[in-house]
């Protein structure tokens, strides 16, 4: 049921970005229409990649998909309302042809200061690592103790 679950949830991404990027209507000669962007009722509402710093607090390991909640300490780059949360940060079971999957460091321990590099995940505050090759999820020193 979850390996659906995530299947459908990856086909129904796929096709909000896929559409994301058509015409709505002919264009008018001579008009330049400028697009409304509604933004999804929940999450976000971010298209672009996110870099956010912060703290490992638990491993997880579900059916299809694994990775670290992290506490967001910094945003680098994204949504700003991230800060202070706890997000999932993660890798999926999807085809690695095409979606590659990229770096999940190993050496990450609980309370260890991590740097994440993703995907936006529609509807949350989580970072996908599947996707591009340059995603990471790595461990970047000690936690304060």
């Amino acid at each position: 049921m979850y390996k659906k679950l995530g299947i459908l949830a990856i086909a129904v991404t796929l096709l909000l970005f896929a559409s994301a990027g058509m015409p709505i209507g002919k264009q008018l000669p001579g008009k330049n229409p400028v697009p409304v962007v509604t933004p999804p009722a929940n999450g976000t509402g971010y298209f672009g990649d996110i870099t956010i710093q912060g703290t490992a607090i638990s491993k997880f390991a579900r059916i299809g998909a694994w990775g670290w909640n992290v506490y967001v300490d910094k945003v680098v780059q994204g949504p700003t309302e991230m800060q202070g949360k706890t997000i999932s940060v993660y890798l999926t079971s999807a085809d690695p042809k095409k979606y590659p999957p990229w770096f999940l460091d190993p050496t990450i321990d609980v309370g260890n200061i991590v740097e994440a590099y993703g995907g936006p995940v529609s509807g949350n505050y989580n970072i996908s690592l599947t996707g591009d090759a340059n995603y990471y999820l790595k461990y970047l020193g000690l936690g304060m103790t």
